[in-house]
């Protein structure tokens, strides 16, 4: 068994000797992965950990403990809503959350989403790219927690309309809030 401890973030360096085991895994292998308190980290270097899990030999674990966020959240996100039969995902100790959001550039304290760059910034097809596979996935999990399109529908009563709170999650993931839920 080989374990691999993704702590605070997801980094490329930090995901180097993962991606080599994950690739280099022989049929019988039991690669652990564990993300205890991630904030998340580099969208590029997730989706190659992601890619390498989906091509391993090896049998791949994810196991998260109290929170997970951003990158680290799409990695879990992706094998909770989209089983393998050689990943197993799951939470260690106490129920943990997921924090999912739109992937954003970050420089210093200031963010970007995709609507925010212009067409011709060299960041705008990769930050495309990288929020179609997010935005996909996030209407995969809103779907299993029962989203229907007539959610976007308001209940009316005594003249207030109300928000389905599915409705309300999906225009707030949308306008680029983080969306918290439990694993």
């Amino acid at each position: 068994m080989i374990e691999h401890v993704l702590l605070e973030n997801i980094t490329p360096a930090g995901v180097r000797s993962l991606v080599q085991d994950l690739d280099g895994a022989v049929d019988g292998d039991v690669i652990v992965i564990r993300m205890p308190y991630n904030d998340g980290g580099d969208v590029e270097a997730a989706i190659d950990v992601l890619d390498s899990i989906l091509e391993t030999k090896a049998e791949v674990w994810i196991e998260i403990d109290r929170y997970v966020a951003s990158a680290a959240a799409f990695i879990y996100c992706w094998f909770f809503f989209k089983p393998m039969e050689h990943v197993r995902v799951r939470t260690l100790g106490e129920r943990a959350l997921i924090i999912y959001h739109r992937p954003r550039m970050c420089i210093s304290d200031h963010i970007a989403f995709l609507e925010h760059l212009n067409e011709g910034d060299p960041y705008h097809k990769y930050l495309r790219h990288y929020t179609e596979l997010f935005d996909s996935l996030f209407d995969l999990v809103l779907s299993s927690f029962g989203y229907e399109e007539n959610n976007g529908s308001p209940l009316t009563k005594d003249g207030t309309d109300y928000t389905h709170q599915l409705h309300h999650m999906k225009l707030a993931y949308y306008a680029n809030q983080d969306c918290i839920f439990p694993a």
